[in-house]
């Protein structure tokens, strides 16, 4: 069990969430991704404490799929060819978040992501098979990301096909 107490830095403001808001190809772990991905900038002055990830399928899986979170560390620049998501705290005001929410088609990292976790798998299926699902995972602070790192969505395969979040606390260094 978590000591992580949510809703405490959710009172302060502090707590933000991110998601893809239309089906992206997750993939296996390369300088070019695609899918979600949450980025702290240099010089952003905080650390990015991870509360949680959660995936769901967007159509049933051609192939066995696994999909997970995959750390960048040590950027030297900003990824690039990057499409924003809107970031929105948690508690609904309008406090901005200093990190970076990025939903790309073809996001190129400095150094390819490592595999750090892996959330779900799901079996092959057809038109009548096996339905996909949703998976949360609560890290609850086993992740974070000081100022030039992130961490992205992963699978093992190139073609998971769905939508992907993430829930994050902003503290100060």
């Amino acid at each position: 069990m978590s000591s992580l107490n949510v809703s405490d830095y959710n009172r302060m403001g502090q707590v933000f969430c991110a998601a893809n808001v239309a089906a992206k190809n997750h993939i296996a772990a390369a300088t070019t991704q695609t899918g979600l991905s949450i980025f702290n900038p240099y010089g952003s002055g905080v650390k990015l404490i991870i509360v949680d990830f959660g995936f769901v399928w967007t159509s049933v899986p051609a192939a066995v799929h696994q999909v997970g979170v995959g750390r960048v560390k040590g950027e030297i620049a900003v990824p690039t060819a990057i499409t924003a998501v809107t970031i929105k705290p948690a508690d609904g005001s309008a406090a901005t978040s200093t990190s970076k929410a990025i939903a790309a088609d073809t996001l190129v990292y400095v150094t390819a992501p490592v595999a750090v976790r892996w959330t779900l798998g799901a079996a092959r299926g057809d038109s009548t098979g096996v339905s996909p699902y949703n998976s949360q995972d609560k890290i609850d602070g086993a992740l974070t990301c000081v100022p030039g790192s992130g961490i992205c969505t992963i699978a093992v395969t190139t073609t998971a096909a769905g939508m992907a979040s993430f829930t994050w606390i902003e503290v100060p260094i």
